[in-house]
């Protein structure tokens, strides 16, 4: 299997700690709470200050992660001792540590993840829709022909009731 890394997590700006801490802050987070549940416990109820993903980096207090996708390939399994047998490493006595045959399989399993690896970094490269927001904007874009469509239809429907 070879895959692309995740992305980051939500870059946390304060945690609940410096918040409820925080002199101003942290007294009109707890006085909230306080009026919201009496019983609730600040430093479990109150999350840490984020930055929204992306170029504005906003400050939240609801984490949102980066919303990017994962691009995954799996290959078939090695047997291994498919591997161990064609290779005359399952005799008595043979040593499967620092052996060339296995060093020389762990090779090629190694070549094979690094090459799925830099084929799905193309893949990504080339994903116009890699990011959350340009998924949206291809779902918005293809929705607004529709609900304009069905908004024309209804105005058409009000004015011929009216015409009635």
């Amino acid at each position: 299997m070879a895959g692309t890394h995740p992305p980051p997590p939500p870059q946390v700006l304060r945690d609940a700690e410096d918040l409820l801490t925080t002199p101003v802050v942290g007294g009109l987070i707890k006085g909230a709470l306080a009026r919201v549940d009496p019983t609730l416990d600040p430093a479990e109820s109150v999350l840490p200050l984020t930055r929204l993903p992306g170029p504005l980096g906003i400050p939240t207090f609801i984490p949102i992660p980066n919303l990017t996708r994962l691009y995954f390939q799996f290959y078939p399994a090695v047997d291994m001792l498919a591997e161990k047998r064609a290779r005359g490493l399952d005799r008595p006595g043979v040593s499967s540590r620092g052996d060339a045959a296995w060093l020389d399989l762990y090779a090629q399993i190694r070549t094979t993840v690094e090459q799925g690896m830099q084929e799905l970094l193309v893949l990504r490269q080339g994903d116009g829709e890699r990011s959350v927001g340009a998924r949206l904007q291809k779902n918005f874009a293809d929705w607004l022909p529709l609900l304009s469509t069905a908004n024309a239809a209804q105005q058409q429907q009000q004015q011929d009731s009216r015409r009635l």
